[in-house]
């Protein structure tokens, strides 16, 4: 019962801030309800997860967290969620370590390659030209950046890593 009662409080706070409703079209209001659903259910509250491509809809992807995650979702988060759009750039931020010493394990002394395919930091993905030299993934975290400092205002978040972020790219 208490299990029930926190996930309900959970899923009424989610719905109360993003829910959308179409007036006369109710398959398309149900499909986008579904779609905000994953959403949340996938994007991590607290910066210590990242946003796992499958979420809980299946084994796929075995919970790995993809380079475009801030290409797709965090539009979304910023208009709908901002405070999870902050923890999905936290924790993208707690990977920078790892992908400063990619960058380097492909010959670059300086600036950092952030992983194709990740859970901790490290690239995961099985095909290695899939995750071995994707630059444009610098590009999409500087752009997410740029995106959820403007559309939030929280220019703190520049001082605690934003910036970094982007001087590494």
């Amino acid at each position: 019962p208490a299990l029930l009662e926190h996930q309900s409080r959970i899923l009424a706070g989610v719905w109360a801030q993003a829910d959308l409703a179409i007036a006369g079209d109710p398959a398309t209001e149900q499909a986008l309800r579904l779609n905000l659903f994953h959403l949340f259910q996938s994007s991590s509250s607290d910066g210590h997860a990242g946003t796992a491509a499958k979420g809980l809809t299946g084994e796929g992807y075995e919970g790995h967290c993809f380079w475009d995650a801030e290409i797709f979702m965090l539009p979304a988060l910023v208009t709908l969620a901002p405070e999870r759009a902050r923890a999905m750039l936290v924790w993208r931020h707690r990977t920078l370590e790892h992908a400063r010493q990619h960058a380097r394990e492909l010959n670059h002394p300086h600036g950092a390659l952030y992983a194709w395919r990740t859970i901790s930091g490290d690239e995961c993905s099985a095909y290695f030209p899939g995750g071995s030299a994707q630059y444009h993934i610098n590009a999409a975290v500087a752009w997410a950046i740029r995106l959820y400092v403007d559309a939030s205002g929280d220019r703190a978040f520049l001082l605690e890593g934003g910036a970094e972020m982007i001087f590494e790219t």
